[in-house]
């Protein structure tokens, strides 16, 4: 069974491992700093995770920004899990929050 849920500090671990493919990495092939995945935690920003068994198999995490708008930062799900809905599930969770927030509007770049 998939459970969403806030991420915690010690779901970043698994977080930066999902972050380890072509897309979420950096121009020289490294993935986003732990620091950095911690920090939406930390200043309470938008940071959910699904997971099964205790695995995290997927994540979004997002931030308000400058003019009050929401910014979606990144969006995996581990392959093996595409397909089935999850990630429209985590982004409706998103914009949910986004509402909740009382945001203007969602950012997100995707590829």
């Amino acid at each position: 069974m998939i459970k969403i849920r806030k991420a915690e500090i010690k779901d970043c671990r698994q977080v930066y491992e999902l972050c380890r493919v072509p897309g979420l990495v950096n121009p020289s092939g490294e993935p986003p700093k732990i620091w950095w995945i911690e920090s939406f935690i930390k200043e309470k920003q938008m940071f959910y995770v699904a997971e099964t068994n205790k695995d995290i198999i997927g994540f979004v995490i997002g931030e308000r920004t400058c003019g009050n708008l929401g910014y979606l930062w990144m969006l995996a799900i581990k392959k093996e899990f595409q397909g089935k809905g999850l990630g429209k599930k985590l982004l409706k969770l998103a914009e949910r929050e986004c509402r909740r927030r009382k945001l203007k509007a969602i950012i997100c770049y995707g590829f």
